[in-house]
């Protein structure tokens, strides 16, 4: 320990101690005042028992070296010294963050933000290695952000250290950090060069594109252990968008032995952004591997381990069953089911195209565990969803639509052949020991019934009335006198076979829920930050009482909520997906003759809907990070991007700017109800209040005031100011489904709706109270209907007619509802997701990319 009002008073006569800044494995940061400059530094002392190991003079001497290191991405050396027994060094303040700060709140960087940061860091580098200087420990700690620039820190520190030699171990740290060791330094090797910098560079550009760097371990010497003799995993298989001259410089700077890794950073920071690279070369790169290296590999772990000093833990048995692998490496399986014997593997595998209406054809496909080969056992469906496996194991039960006619539940074989039907599709699942499928239907107006269906004839053979109006899933417990619903109403629902619900517990679920082996719990998903999900288990008596609170069993799974798992009925083996579909948001210049579509984010997380400002210079969105989902600013001029939020709960969909810009409104998902959030400009200040809306396309009307649309979609909500009273303006019977958009003034609204038959109908009502007046009307168009009213008065719809390869972008006359198209929209946005938001000849939109792949994970659904 460091005693700071003794530091304060060694260093009163050149610097005023304020506070502390945080403390890192070889210093710890104060926050000073340099009072012969006036202005903050940041004062770095080394733990006194480090200062003790390499002395002051050495330190002194090595330290002259980050002196002389003048360099715009090296952060520079204001002074060192030694006063009253502590050595020290001084540097700017640097009031940005650093990479490892960034990186624990957005997991991963864009592609083009990690590629700019690696080549600057890689500049640092080759600068101070051509004079002779190698750091020894890059890691994300050391490079700080200022600006968006990099800033290499501790230059020199690393070098005094080592030339302690074997005294580091008495101080029972490590020098360097084992994620980011070369293996020569992993294997103690005091005579390090240029190329173990690159090796570390490598590891943090691998850490920035993945989300975490090539070698993981629980303990030092496991790290180690893999840094000597495993491969990292392929990079395109985590990310598919990393470029291949990106990945093959990453695995060539990895490579075990320095003679085969580039010879300088700044061969590294050329090959990052060279062209074609052949493919072939990345594997090539992938898969080297030096007998050599595994020679000496058993000898120098056990080196390794004393030099570093870490405690000798072995992983236990439990973190054995915990561990994930991943199965499926297409990006886009989803909704994966476990055969009863955790031998074999369903999922679907949706492949979409951004062009014509139907845009998706679905397989339900079949994997053995261990193996990577899959065969198809349903091709060519429309749409198939939520397969469930028979008893036995023989046959696989899917929802669909199979083409244009055909609908509902179906059994396939598990080796393929034709799909037999089998009822009305709804939540449903198989019995554990026979051939019976329950199916939850709902009926207008009515409470949903369970229906009991033979699996061999489709008939009706038992059914039982429910006491929810709707399930999202239903799963059967392993002895079959249990069910197990998640219901539309977020509440989790114990009930027997004839219906009697035995036990229940609201709770804010995700659809998917099974029962582990022993079937004394349900698991389901329970919403994270990020669009994660943690998935928890629920207690159930054995008279099926729900008994206890969830506790989570696996933490942080990245579903972006619309994750899906399945558990094996006779192992606990588990399976899940990862996610769905990633959104990525795209702005569109409508000039007439400029049409253009231009990628604005990189699909590292999740995006909603973007609005535009006035000005047309800046986009605003939720974007998911390590907090949660919080509300993102990106300027148009210049990429830059900022967080004005920083919430831990889900977000919302849409974000809007008033009219003048001076508001950014969005709904919100509070812990107990919806809520209105909004930000003002230019302070940054976050206003909130409770809504009775569904909060998921909220506008701002005039200087104050809101519009949305009514929980039940019955009715228009209006606002006249922040945290004022909500009065309702009434839809016809006629109208369902709304949707509404306000006109620049606030005095206007026009809507879609829904008719009885299924058409959409344009029109207008006014704001303050009135009829709704419809005045035109469209057949039934695929997509989500949305309605954009322009800041010069200019209502636009999204179409996508059956004709066209494309969307289009209509505007619609406000008198008379007349529709006219504007533009064809570019590829790739997709109908349903374009956003005018008041901004002249400037659209957003956002585009779909699908990325699931499905994981295993042995022990978590609990022993038979």
């Amino acid at each position: 320990m460091i005693p700071l009002e003794r530091l304060a008073t060694s260093l009163a006569d050149r610097y005023t101690i304020e506070r502390e800044l945080g403390a890192g494995g070889m210093a710890t940061v104060y926050l000073a005042r340099d009072i012969k400059h006036d202005r903050n530094v940041a004062v770095k002392v080394l733990r006194p028992e480090l200062a003790a190991v390499i002395g002051a003079e050495r330190f002194l001497a090595e330290i002259k070296t980050t002196a002389n290191l003048q360099h715009p991405h090296i952060l520079p050396l204001f002074d060192s010294g030694e006063a009253d027994g502590f050595l020290f060094y001084v540097m700017p303040y640097i009031k940005g963050i650093s990479l490892r700060d960034r990186l624990e709140r957005e997991k991963h960087l864009p592609i083009d933000d990690a590629i700019r940061i690696a080549k600057e860091v890689a500049s640092a580098l080759d600068y101070a290695h051509r004079q002779g200087v190698i750091h020894r420990d890059i890691k994300p700690e050391n490079i700080l952000l200022h600006d968006g620039s990099a800033l290499v820190a501790d230059f020199g520190i690393a070098l005094a250290a080592s030339k302690a030699g074997t005294r580091m171990t008495e101080t029972g740290m490590s020098l360097g950090t084992p994620h980011y060791m070369s293996p020569e330094q992993a294997m103690g090797e005091r005579e390090l060069d240029a190329r173990s910098d690159v090796y570390a560079l490598g590891c943090v550009t691998y850490e920035m594109l993945t989300g975490d760097p090539p070698f993981t371990g629980s303990t030092a010497q496991a790290i180690v252990a893999r840094v000597l003799t495993e491969t990292p995993r392929p990079m395109t298989v985590q990310r598919h968008t990393i470029p291949a001259p990106v990945e093959y410089a990453v695995f060539k700077s990895l490579e075990k032995l320095p003679a085969d890794r580039f010879a300088s950073a700044a061969e590294f920071s050329e090959a990052l952004t060279a062209r074609d690279v052949p493919r072939a070369a990345v594997v090539g790169v992938r898969h080297t591997f030096d007998w050599r290296f595994a020679l000496i590999a058993g000898v120098a772990l056990g080196a390794a381990a004393v030099w570093i000093g870490a405690r000798r833990t072995a992983a236990t048995s439990t973190e054995e069953a915990g561990q994930r692998r991943q199965l499926t490496f297409n990006g886009r399986a989803i909704q994966p089911a476990i055969s009863p014997d955790g031998m074999f593997v369903a999922y679907i595998d949706n492949v979409c195209k951004h062009s014509r209406i139907d845009p998706c054809q679905a397989t339900l496909m079949v994997q053995e565990i261990g193996s990577t080969r899959s065969v198809p056992a349903l091709s060519g469906a429309r749409q198939l969803s939520a397969p469930r496996w028979s008893h036995d194991g023989t046959t696989l039960v899917v929802a669909g639509q199979l083409d244009s006619v055909r609908s509902g539940l179906y059994a396939v074989p598990r080796l393929g052949g034709s799909p037999r039907s089998i009822g009305s599709a709804g939540a449903f699942d198989t019995h554990p020991s026979g051939d019976t499928v329950v199916s939850i239907q709902t009926r207008p107006g009515r409470q949903a019934e369970a229906l009991f269906i033979s699996l061999a004839t489709g008939t009706v053979i038992d059914s039982a009335t429910l006491s929810i109006p709707d399930a999202k899933d239903v799963s059967w417990g392993p002895k079959g006198r249990l069910l197990a619903a998640s219901t539309i109403d977020h509440r989790i629902v114990i009930f027997g076979r004839n219906g009697k619900e035995t036990g229940a517990l609201a709770f804010p679920n995700r659809a998917p829920l099974r029962w582990n082996v022993a079937g004394d719990a349900v698991l389901q998903f329970r919403t994270a930050p990020v669009k994660d999900d943690d998935l928890v288990k629920i207690p159930v008596s054995a008279d099926g009482r729900i008994t206890g609170v969830a506790t989570v069993v696996v933490a942080r799974v990245q579903t972006l909520y619309a994750g899906q798992f399945d558990v094996a009925r006779r192992t606990g083996r588990l399976v899940l997906a990862t996610g769905d579909a990633i959104d990525d948001a795209w702005s569109i210049d409508l000039t007439p003759g400029k049409v253009a579509g231009t990628q604005r984010t990189r699909g590292t997380t999740w995006y909603g809907a973007p609005g535009i400002s006035p000005d047309g210079s800046m986009l605003a969105y939720f974007r998911g990070d390590a907090l949660g989902d919080n509300v993102y600013t990106l300027s148009l001029k210049d990429g830059s991007e900022e967080a004005l939020t920083t919430q831990r709960q889900p977000g919302s969909d849409a974000v809007h700017f008033s009219a003048d810009g001076r508001r950014l409104v969005y709904g919100h998902a509070g812990e107990v109800r919806r809520i209105v959030e909004a930000i003002e400009f230019p302070s940054r200040k976050v206003t909130r209040f409770d809504s009775p809306t569904i909060t998921s396309n909220i506008w701002p009307i005039g200087n104050r005031g809101f519009l949305d649309v009514r929980a039940d979609g019955r009715a228009l909500m209006v606002a006249d100011s922040m945290g004022g009273a909500w009065r309702a303006i009434a839809l016809p019977d006629s109208l369902t489904d709304i949707v509404v958009a306000p006109n620049p003034d606030g005095k206007l609204a026009a809507f879609l709706a829904t008719t009885p038959d299924g058409a959409t109908v344009f029109g207008t009502v006014p704001i303050a109270g009135g009829a709704f007046r419809v005045l035109s009307r469209f057949e039934h168009e695929p997509g989500t209907p949305v309605l954009i009213w322009d800041r010069d008065g200019t209502i636009y719809m999204p179409r996508w007619l059956a004709a066209d390869e494309r969307p289009s972008l209509w505007k619609i006359a406000e008198a008379t509802g007349a529709a006219t198209r504007v533009v064809t929209i570019p590829a790739p946005c997709d109908p349903g997701s374009v956003f005018v938001a008041m901004a002249h000849h400037m659209a957003a939109c956002l585009v779909r990319d699908y990325r699931s792949d499905v994981w295993t994970i042995d022990g978590v659904g609990g022993k038979p």
